[in-house]
């Protein structure tokens, strides 16, 4: 076989942006290797000695004891080194030509297709997409490694495994950079899914403090089944997609199979969960409708005991414990204003739990009806009497005439309208000692 000179293809890493084919060395590089190998073999002969004068004795006067040989200047040298450039040249044409065989695959080289890469993959696309890129490049892989290693011309020798290498490589490292996005984004939504199941379990796993708390925590419950645990399985297909994906293009890590296997077994770990959840929730309605109806009952009782309260101030008539009275019905009014509160929390609680029917507990307005005429009439009589005794054993001069008409005609006034009041009301109101009390305000009249 005719010996070639090996050219190895390369691509121009250090000018990546120009995206080209190179030879090592290349064909100017080959030119002065050739000229370099002339002026060494004309260096080498120069100052031959001549065969006779290492034959025979020296003779003495002879000029020419050396062979003569050409200089690295004379024309016949660049000449013969124009002859080889022209040949090399020549020959340089196949190899050219054979580098049209990559121009499909240049691309690749290219800096702006790295960064197109990473701009596919900024946004958010489907599997779909990734796959079909991916498919693209592996067809270049494909193609690349069918194409010879090696090509034999006149006089050169292609070496293309560099290049061929280098763009499998640079395909691959395209393919590396998508299937390590969906990898990244698979590992992110796998721990978010688990992240989403382990707050449900820490939250139907928290004891209800109050009504409110239990049925807040029976309606989450209910709406998991409808929502939260559907949506959940949802995102675990499109999980599933993702772990296929991956299988297809590459290996998973020890971590990844660890947490794609707690991603996919949760669906059937929650279910027993929810379960069990419910069964503590109905037990725990149940405790709170007995601790309602327990409260309700002592709430009751709380009323009737006020309502008796209320009831004794008919018979009530000691205008010496006036002002004790008046205590009392204040007390009971700040009794009514809290029993108002408790009915409101009673109510509530009720809704909470279901139960068809409030309690209206008439109670507390019927007993804020029935103390209302008792305290004005004993706070009437109060300021009655304190007012008598100012006006009979007083200072007469301190008196002003004007303004005790005005203050009697005012009380009188409240007599009559409690009086009128009386005898339109129910029986409790008719049992207000109003008689003496009004008689006394008249005869002062």
């Amino acid at each position: 076989m005719k010996p070639n000179f090996i050219l190895m293809l390369m691509d121009d890493q250090e000018n990546i942006e120009k995206v080209d084919i190179n030879f090592k060395p290349n064909f100017s590089d080959v030119c002065d290797f050739f000229c370099l190998i002339i002026d060494h073999m004309i260096v080498c002969v120069r100052e031959l000695p001549r065969v006779e004068h290492l034959l025979f004795q020296s003779v003495e006067d002879l000029q020419i004891s050396t062979i003569r040989s050409v200089t690295v200047e004379e024309e016949l040298v660049e000449i013969a080194k124009e002859r080889i450039r022209v040949v090399i040249m020549a020959n340089s044409h196949g190899p050219n030509t054979y580098t049209s065989v990559y121009n499909p695959y240049k691309y690749l080289i290219s800096v702006e297709t790295e960064n197109k890469v990473k701009k596919f993959i900024s946004k958010e696309r489907p599997l779909r997409e990734y796959r079909q890129e991916i498919e693209k490049l592996k067809k270049l892989i494909s193609a690349v490694g069918s194409l010879p290693v090696a090509i034999p011309m006149h006089l050169f020798y292609l070496d293309c495994n560099h290049i061929n290498q280098w763009l499998i490589k640079r395909a691959r490292y395209f393919i590396d950079i998508m299937v390590t996005n969906i990898a990244n984004m698979s590992r992110d939504f796998n721990k978010g899914i688990c992240k989403q199941y382990d707050t449900i379990v820490k939250k139907v796993a928290q004891q209800a403090e109050n009504t409110e708390e239990l049925v807040q925590m029976q309606n989450y419950v209910e709406n998991l089944k409808v929502g939260e645990l559907l949506q959940l399985k949802d995102k675990q297909e499109v999980a599933g997609q993702n772990l296929m994906f991956l299988l297809d293009y590459t290996y998973l890590s020890t971590a990844d199979i660890s947490t794609n296997n707690t991603t996919f077994t949760w669906a059937e770990k929650i279910v027993p969960i929810i379960s069990s959840t419910e069964k503590k929730l109905s037990k725990d309605h149940e405790i709170y409708s007995n601790k309602l109806r327990d409260k309700k009952k002592k709430f009751q009782e709380e009323l009737d005991y006020a309502e008796k309260q209320v009831k004794m101030f008919q018979n009530k008539s000691n205008m010496n414990e006036a002002e004790n009275f008046i205590q009392e019905l204040e007390d009971i009014a700040r009794k009514l204003e809290l029993f108002q509160e408790e009915k409101v929390k009673i109510n509530r609680e009720e809704m909470l739990l279901g139960q068809e029917v409030m309690s209206q507990y008439g109670q507390i307005q019927a007993m804020a009806t029935a103390r209302e005429p008792y305290e004005k009439l004993w706070r009437t009589a109060v300021t009655f009497h304190k007012e008598h005794d100012n006006w009979m054993n007083g200072p007469l001069l301190k008196v002003n005439a004007e303004v005790v008409d005005e203050e009697v005609s005012d009380i009188y006034g409240q007599m009559e309208n409690l009086s009128l009041c009386r005898q339109k009301s129910t029986v409790s109101l008719a049992s207000l000692p109003l008689d003496g009390k009004r008689r006394l305000t008249m005869g002062f009249r």
